[in-house]
């Protein structure tokens, strides 16, 4: 447990399939408040359906982040960290071999979560994005390699799903080329909904986490540099999204990457990521969508602060 001081500075890094995430936040006996946020694209699960490995070029790419992230930490005085790991983690032949080699790096052990951790702890850190966090919400976190699904409150955890498909998933084994073919978006939305048939149809407000639904809302906002405040519970329609799309999807892949508002990395694996966050509102019949900034960083720190009230085990 740690001490709930005024000063105490704590740090967490997710390392995931596409992207690695630092949160550097100050707790203050009852919530986190950010300091830093830091997000870098190392595409960890890169050629991962060729080789069933994670790539050399990938780690090193994954270290010299780690690097960075150690600087910074260390400038802030951060007195904890605690590291995780996500889905290629769980999948890739050398995972737990390049998760303790990264551990070193960051100098923290690097936890590999299983399906279900990492469901709750996205969801719960990305309940702090609303005001009224005991009401019952859905989210849904589209990552690289696995889609996250929960449903529930503050109170209560109903339902963690996670399906072991995701942006740089679906864009290395579906789509061809620059822009989706109406066939590619259609196959998206067959293979997403085989797994939304094992949820409940319920229209409950949906939280968007991750890097999708925040680059969807800077793009709509015309963004050019990222703005935790302007983003983290900004909403979206339906219609927006589909809006959206069809604009991202007609411009070619150079054109998108210079949009403002369009994270670096995510130019490519939007448009897949984009279909599964369609689907699945439409599956569960919600037209609006609360984008939120946080998620499994802010999760496991908010898990440890809250001495491990919700049920997940790591």
């Amino acid at each position: 447990m740690v001490a709930k001081h005024p000063t105490t500075f704590l740090a967490s890094i997710d390392i995931g399939t596409n992207s690695v995430l630092l949160l550097i936040a100050q707790w203050d006996g009852q919530h986190l408040q950010p300091i830093t946020e830091m997000f870098r694209v190392t595409r960890l699960g890169e050629r991962f359906q060729q080789s069933g490995q994670i790539g050399e070029a990938a780690i090193r790419r994954t270290e010299s982040v780690l690097k960075e992230y150690r600087k910074v930490i260390q400038a802030a005085g951060v007195k904890r960290i605690w590291c995780t790991a996500t889905q290629i983690f769980r999948v890739a032949a050398n995972g737990k071999v390049v998760a303790e080699h990264l551990g070193q790096i960051i100098g923290a052990p690097v936890t590999i979560l299983s399906e279900t951790a990492e469901a709750a702890l996205t969801f719960l850190g990305a309940l702090d994005s609303v005001k009224n966090n005991h009401a019952t919400y859905w989210a849904i976190d589209i990552g690289g390699g696995s889609t996250e699904v929960g449903l529930g409150s503050y109170d209560q955890l109903q339902l963690t799903r996670s399906f072991p498909q995701g942006g740089v998933s679906l864009l290395e084994t579906v789509m061809r080329e620059e822009q989706l073919t109406t066939k590619e978006i259609e196959a998206i939305q067959n293979i997403m909904h085989q797994y939304w048939q094992q949820l409940p149809s319920k229209p409950y407000p949906i939280i968007g986490i991750g890097g999708t639904p925040t680059t969807l809302a800077a793009l709509h906002q015309q963004l050019a540099v990222y703005n935790f405040e302007k983003i983290d519970g900004y909403r979206l329609q339906l219609h927006q999204i589909k809006e959206m799309f069809t604009h991202l999807n007609a411009l070619p892949l150079k054109a998108r990457r210079k949009l403002p508002g369009m994270a670096e990395g995510r130019a490519d694996v939007i448009l897949p990521a984009t279909v599964v966050l369609q689907s699945f509102m439409e599956y569960v019949g919600t037209t609006e969508l609360i984008v939120s900034a946080r998620g499994l960083r802010y999760g496991i720190l908010l898990w440890h602060l809250k001495e491990n009230r919700w049920p997940v085990q790591l």
